[in-house]
């Protein structure tokens, strides 16, 4: 007689776990192709935005046979900003249409400067393509007493305008700069000598938290966005527009990374790019003084100084030049070639 085995078709539990390890072995070495692959349409994003803002300042020089400068003078009552003022070449019409370039943007009282109060609701508009989608925010703030005071809310953006090396006494942008913008002098393209595809006018950097200032370690690595060391105000009677020696007026130093860190607290600050509208350094531009995504703070007072290029995608920041040509630049760049796309004029030799 024939006898016949009986087997079940249900896995065991054996099968069920060697299974799941595959499966969890699968998604492992997916997931981090999966990121890239967003990471990288996030920079493609990035840096459509930018050329997008690139076309916008050639529109606008065909307009105005000029670029816009970096905003105002005095660093207590900053006029309007090289983004504001391109608004209308990049879909923005609506909101430029609001400013009134002939007015104030801050207005003093109560012994602060706020924001003038027909900005109140403008300065809250998100700009889309004034965001880098890698930097998820937030780009909503209350700014302090720098640029207003407790109650004054603004928006921020990612896209800088470059002002140049940011070396010697070219961090202060109220007066000539050796970059493509600064606050003291209408450039165009016929300054940028060194030719439009070797000058920077545009890069990004990170959006850090407002209205804080905390305590660390000078030499620790970039946390989160805190990434700035404030030095003080400068001297209510420091530089106005007449003067032509830019300086730290009330600190006295050279913004050298190692004279700043050894003459401030160790105190750390991470307002940067909060107010899309202000003309400052420090909230719409940037300087090559050191390498984008450098491991050390920003180094600024009142606004000005040193203000780094900075990014969440890996390796580097998205850059466009003064020809409307954007490029992917890395981190690990030589500092020479870096300082030397930042200068209009500066006559160097670069790949």
């Amino acid at each position: 007689m024939f006898q016949y085995s009986h087997r079940s078709n249900a896995f065991t539990l054996v099968e069920l776990l060697v299974v799941i390890a595959i499966i969890g072995i699968l998604i492992a070495l997916l997931l981090p192709a999966v990121q890239a692959a967003r990471e990288a349409a996030r920079r493609m994003q990035c840096a459509n935005h930018q050329r997008q803002w690139g076309l916008a300042l050639h529109n606008y020089h065909d307009a105005s046979h000029a670029f816009p400068k970096l905003g105002g003078i005095h660093p207590h009552n900053w006029s309007y900003s090289a983004q504001a003022r391109l608004l209308p070449y990049i879909e923005g019409g609506n909101l430029y249409a609001q400013i009134d370039f002939f007015q104030p943007l801050f207005n003093e009282h109560d012994g602060h400067n706020h924001l003038n109060h027909q900005y109140e609701d403008l300065v809250t508009r998100m700009i889309n393509v004034l965001r880098c989608p890698s930097d998820g925010g937030p780009y909503d703030f209350t700014i302090n007493t720098q640029h207003g005071s407790a109650g004054d809310r603004v928006t921020g953006g990612n896209y800088m305008i470059c002002s140049g090396s940011g070396t010697g006494t070219y961090y202060d942008v109220r007066f000539r700069t050796d970059g493509a913008f600064n606050c003291y002098e209408t450039l165009g393209l016929a300054s940028l000598t060194d030719g439009t595809s070797n000058t920077m006018v545009f890069s990004e950097t990170l959006v850090g938290a407002s209205g804080g200032v905390l305590n660390g370690n000078r030499d620790s690595v970039m946390s989160g966005k805190m990434y700035q060391r404030y030095l003080g105000e400068f001297d209510d009677g420091g530089p106005e527009e007449t003067d032509t020696t830019p300086g730290f007026a009330a600190i006295g130093v050279n913004p050298d990374m190692n004279t700043a860190f050894a003459s401030a607290p160790d105190e750390w600050l991470g307002r940067r790019a909060n107010c899309w509208i202000a003309g400052s350094a420090v909230d719409t531009a940037y300087n090559a003084y050191q390498l984008p995504n450098a491991k050390y703070p920003d180094v600024h007072a009142s606004g000005i100084g040193i203000v780094t290029a900075r990014s969440n995608h890996p390796g580097g920041v998205s850059v466009t030049f003064g020809d409307g040509s954007t490029q992917f630049v890395s981190e690990t760049q030589s500092l020479d070639n870096w300082r030397a796309w930042s200068t209009r004029n500066g006559g160097e030799i670069t790949p």
